[in-house]
């Protein structure tokens, strides 16, 4: 295996892991900001 291809494989996983990091951190915003509008909702609807 030559160089440049190890160097473009490390290059595939660190632009794979840093878009994994920043989906996962725009969910994890998503959820926080959902979570207490779905409690609102499901209370609503139990009263």
């Amino acid at each position: 295996m030559p160089p440049d291809d190890r160097v473009g494989m490390a290059q595939m996983i660190v632009a794979f892991l840093g878009t994994a990091a920043w989906v996962g951190g725009v969910l994890i915003l998503v959820v926080m900001a959902t979570l207490p509008l779905l409690e609102n909702l499901a209370d609503g609807n139990r009263r």
